[in-house]
């Protein structure tokens, strides 16, 4: 047999359970841990006496296919994939892929790269020496611009990323760098910082810095601990 095709080799009800719906409840059970468990079909031999519960439940009649000298009818289901389930995996896997890109650039210190970003983009600095909220292309220029002035010899690199709901990737930086004004010791005072990417279509539409990763970590909803 495949290997994408799961069999079913025995069901039975008790008498007293028979006719309430018990034997295609365990039909249903059965199928659906096929599915989980990537089976893209299922089969079954059967009795004359049962065969029409595994017709109404969608299995059509093949040919004998194991040689069960004591089975009348045998059939198989095709079971249907959920295919939003693997679009979004896949989407979920070209988001993390994007926002690695985009802070492998950063960590190489070069903010010019543009294409990842939606036209309307929102960037916020949501905390830190100088919080600040820019949008467009240009606002967003203009932020890191405004940020990375505020900074000697400023560096980040990714350290972790996590990916949340709704098109959204977290990532923890280890940052770098002495305030210009302050003189503030990145490293010494923030051991890391945080960056949450909102994605719509493999384009940014929203970010927002952190210099308090548990705050950034509130703000997503992710309780896990670090």
């Amino acid at each position: 047999m495949a290997t994408s095709v799961a069999e079913i080799k025995r069901m039975y009800v008790t008498p007293g359970k028979r006719g309430g719906g018990v034997a295609r409840a365990l039909l249903n059970a059965l199928e659906q841990h096929a599915r989980a468990m990537g089976f893209r079909a299922v089969r079954l031999d059967s009795q004359r006496h049962t065969w029409p519960i595994y017709q109404a439940a969608g299995y059509r009649e093949i040919p004998d296919y194991n040689g069960n000298p004591h089975a009348h009818h045998w059939g198989e289901k095709r079971l249907e994939i959920d295919d939003r389930r693997d679009t979004g995996r896949a989407m979920s896997r070209e988001n993390l892929e994007l926002v690695q890109s985009i802070c492998s650039a950063w960590g190489r210190g070069d903010y010019s790269p543009v294409e990842w970003a939606h036209p309307g983009i929102e960037f916020v600095v949501a905390d830190g020496p100088s919080p600040g909220r820019w949008t467009g292309l240009a606002g967003m220029a203009e932020g890191w611009r405004s940020f990375l002035e505020a900074w000697d010899e400023f560096h980040q690199e990714a350290d972790e990323y996590r990916e949340l709901d709704g098109g959204r990737v977290l990532v923890f930086f280890r940052g770098s760098g002495r305030g210009k004004t302050s003189g503030l010791d990145l490293a010494q005072t923030h051991h890391q910082i945080a960056g949450v990417f909102h994605i719509r279509d493999r384009r940014v539409t929203r970010f927002l810095a952190y210099f308090d990763p548990e705050r950034a970590l509130a703000d997503v909803g992710d309780h896990t601990e670090r």
